[in-house]
């Protein structure tokens, strides 16, 4: 039996020819085809073996699919797995609460200081003309 494992690659249509010439010399031997046929199959003008590019088509699912099945905790495969906690999430959160909180209410305080203050504040922290 001749068996063929083709894959993508430059030489794949080189493989291919070999694969069915193979087999016709086989159908050959036995009985089953005649000369004129291997003759015919073994014709490179008149039996082409193009290369071609073998390709399976997957659907790239939206974003929110994606969304939705980290938030159920399902890989791509449909197995649930357990999201490992974050050893650091708290301190973090902690040491930028002081941070953050006293920033905003700096942003704040400057955005209430009076007429045009709220477009000097914002263009003080996030810059562009003024």
């Amino acid at each position: 039996m001749v068996e063929a494992n083709i894959q993508n690659g430059p030489q794949k249509a080189a493989k291919l020819r070999e694969s069915v010439l193979t087999m016709t010399e086989q159908w050959q031997k036995a009985g089953f085809v005649e000369e004129g046929f291997a003759a015919y199959v073994r014709d490179e003008e008149t039996v082409a073996f193009p290369w071609t590019m073998i390709d399976k088509i997957t659907p790239r699912p939206s974003e929110q699919i994606a969304d939705d099945l980290e938030a159920l905790a399902v890989d791509d495969a449909g197995n649930r797995y357990e999201l490992a906690p974050d050893p650091m999430k708290e301190e973090i959160q902690e040491q930028l609460k002081d941070i953050v909180a006293e920033k905003i209410e700096t942003m704040f305080r400057e955005m209430l200081a009076g007429p045009g203050a709220v477009k000097a504040t914002v263009h003080k922290y996030v810059g562009g003309e003024k």
